[in-house]
């Protein structure tokens, strides 16, 4: 089994790690956990509060994954911040390499979208969008469904035009999210799907909401970024 298979089944909430990085008064290295996942990123819990001048926004940082007897190779994540409310939790991009560029081939952004999906029983599911990309997207379902399950998934109607996008999708994992991902709390479980053979016109209608998407996101940061400066 490839770092990148056993990375994508086992980077769940509740694993294990080690943290190392140099900073510029020398080595650091820590346990800590996966405490949430999000879209875009992932919260590890350290055992004590980790000093806000220790580590500056993106620098490099190792991690390895620890436990269930078995250790994957140091793996490079960014360092984003430090949880405003926990001071020993820490917010870090998801590893870069084979791993993301695997799991990233196309951009996703939060975007929330009613979602149906039908199995080939005939029974329709409803929920919503977690985020989309071009290439699938992370839900929140009112019922289960099978890893590997081959399914029909409409998105939308969509809050533009009203017009709903449709899809040959299989559901490849499960993540384990919360709703307050600030104090996690709420605990569920989300779906990802990937879609198979999608129409051109439906993917690149999603990629364009999520450049939309990240454009207002972007914005939004330098206003505040601005205002913090005045």
């Amino acid at each position: 089994m490839s770092e990148t298979k056993i990375l994508d089944e086992q980077l769940v909430i509740g694993r294990s790690l080690l943290i190392s990085s140099t900073t510029q008064t020398g080595h650091v290295q820590f346990n800590a956990e996966i405490s949430s996942i999000g879209g875009h990123h992932f919260k590890v819990r350290a055992a004590r509060p980790v000093p806000r001048n220790l580590l500056i926004p993106q620098q490099p940082l190792k991690i390895r994954l620890l436990g269930d007897s078995k250790s994957t190779l140091p793996l490079t994540c960014r360092f984003l911040r430090v949880d405003d409310k926990r001071p020993q939790e820490l917010i870090l991009s998801f590893p870069e390499g084979e791993w993301i560029t695997n799991r990233r081939a196309f951009v996703r952004a939060q975007i929330t979208l009613p979602v149906t999906v039908v199995r080939h029983s005939g029974q329709r599911i409803e929920g919503e969008t977690i985020d989309v990309s071009g290439g699938g997207c992370l839900t929140r379902l009112k019922d289960n469904l099978s890893t590997g399950e081959m399914v029909f998934l409409k998105l939308g109607p969509l809050p533009d035009t009203e017009e709903t996008l449709e899809f040959d999708a299989k559901m490849v994992r499960t993540v384990e999210m919360n709703v307050n991902r600030r104090n996690g709390s709420e605990m569920y479980i989300a779906f990802a799907f990937k879609f198979v053979k999608a129409p051109t016109r439906a993917q690149n209608k999603v990629c364009k909401m999520v450049i939309v998407e990240q454009f207002e996101q972007r914005r939004a940061e330098l206003r505040e970024f601005v205002g913090k400066e005045k």
